[in-house]
């Protein structure tokens, strides 16, 4: 079976969705960085029915009954309008989605309404006013440009264009009506809005800029966090680690002390020598366990420098299947390394090491039948795997094996204790030798796992592709 093909893939967590959705919200919050104010609903319509109370009353008299009326109605509809949707605002209290889907839209078109009835003034009221009264109205596009401005920057483009059209125009108006206040309250009321104008179009680049501080914040105790977290992980392996090597030391230099005891109580030769042989497989097992424990350490500590040269796997590979082929037959396992012409640029020591990490992770602990230990070269890179058909990973450690000090928690498998040093030195090891180590969770009849190396500059060497059939 060519090891590309599967029976079909397991599904995985995608492990970037809670990136993803927070990224969502803060480009929503960037976006819409303010929303509709339920002070706003209040303070806006009361001020807009106080000014067009004054302005009906001042101007009742003055303007013809034909040009009054319709306004009249108009604003008195609008107004009756606006104070209904701001009571329904302030009785439901909306959350942020429904604000900006529903009561935004609203909120502009009670922006442009209540611009367009301002601006009405403008050209009907005018020029039936006299001075004070020009003067007043002056005061009222004043009022109702910086209520927009205060309270509705959410919509800075709509409160500009309105702005610029009452203050554009009731300058012209005022200068075209001639006489000294009103030239002073044109050229006032342009200045205002050239103010103003100022204000709304920095307000919102303020308020992005807060924003972002505060994601900023956000990101800095979300990696605290993480750190924290990654600190208090570490501890609590290395206090598991501390444990377990007592535990797993103290196993094989007690069995030393009970045969060294029969050794020395035993009268007849032949137990003497059984128990001798059984202090040396002893201290053995001991010393193998310091050995992997120190040349871990080494690696955690960047003490080791890879003495790189090419080398070809197919040796070394026949090799590893022989050293292991004693330790694959007292579990029952049929080991096989498949052929291959391939060859790569590695540390020898190094590479033997991590691989026969996975060779005899997989004859120990898989609890299968069958190991597989073989390479396929893809375009950039060099792929060597040790399969086996045992119980697989188990969700619950796919995503830890290969951390120090781990020891997976999976039951189907058997477990003969260790470290937990072997997977995370075969990591370290693949990166000192510029590549990466994995597990291909994707596999469904057992465990695959890799060592993925950058192949020889893109050289053929005149090698044929190799497939690896099923375990």
């Amino acid at each position: 079976m060519d090891i590309s093909a599967f029976d079909g893939p397991r599904p995985l967590p995608d492990p970037i969705a809670d990136d993803a959705a927070r990224l969502a919200a803060r480009a929503d919050a960037r976006a819409n960085p303010l929303t509709v104010s339920r002070f706003a609903a209040v303070v806006t319509p009361l001020f807009f029915c106080i000014a067009v109370g004054l302005v009906s009353l001042a101007f009742l008299p003055r303007v013809p009954p034909a040009i009054m009326q319709p306004w009249l109605v108009c604003a008195s509809a609008f107004l009756v309008l606006w104070i209904a949707a701001s009571a329904a605002l302030l009785w439901r209290r909306p959350g942020r989605t429904e604000l900006v889907r529903f009561w935004a839209p609203v909120s502009r078109a009670i922006v442009v309404i209540s611009n367009l009835i301002v601006l009405a003034t403008v050209w009907l009221f005018l020029p039936h006013a006299d001075t004070p009264l020009r003067i007043m109205l002056a005061a009222f596009y004043v009022g109702q440009i910086a209520t927009q401005v205060a309270y509705s920057p959410e919509n800075a483009p709509l409160v500009r264009a309105g702005m610029a059209a009452i203050c554009a125009s009731g300058a012209f108006m005022l200068l075209a009506l001639g006489g000294r206040y009103e030239q002073i309250a044109a050229v006032f009321l342009l200045a205002f809005g050239v103010a103003m104008f100022v204000v709304a179009d920095t307000q919102l680049g303020y308020m992005r800029q807060v924003i972002d501080a505060r994601f900023v914040a956000e990101d800095a105790q979300i990696e605290t966090q993480a750190a924290l977290s990654s600190v208090a992980e570490e501890r609590d392996a290395k206090t598991r680690f501390i444990a377990a090597a007592s535990h797993d030391l103290g196993q094989p230099l007690q069995a030393a002390a009970l045969f060294f005891d029969q050794v020395m109580r035993a009268p007849d030769p032949t137990h003497r020598d059984a128990a001798a042989e059984g202090v040396g497989r002893a201290f053995a097992s001991a010393e193998q366990l310091l050995s992997h424990m120190l040349n871990h350490l080494q690696l955690e500590a960047d003490a080791v420098r890879p003495h790189v040269s090419r080398i070809a796997l197919d040796p070394t590979f026949r090799r590893l299947a022989a050293q292991f082929a004693p330790l694959a037959a007292d579990h029952q396992i049929a080991l096989r390394a498949v052929g291959t012409r391939h060859h790569a640029l590695v540390d020898p020591a190094l590479f033997d090491r991590a691989l026969g990490n996975l060779v005899s992770n997989a004859i120990q602990h898989s609890g299968g039948t069958r190991v597989l230990v073989g390479a396929r070269r893809r375009r950039t890179t060099l792929d060597i795997w040790v399969i086996d058909n045992g119980a697989g990973i188990g969700g619950a450690d796919a995503g830890h094996i290969f951390e120090d000090y781990y020891r997976g928690s999976d039951s189907r498998a058997p477990s003969l204790g260790g470290f937990g040093l072997g997977l995370s030195s075969v990591k370290r090891i693949a990166e000192l030798l510029g590549g990466r180590a994995g597990l291909d969770r994707r596999w469904l009849h057992g465990s695959a796992f890799f060592i993925q190396l950058p192949h020889l500059g893109g050289e053929r060497f005149g090698l044929s592709e190799r497939r690896l059939p099923r375990p």
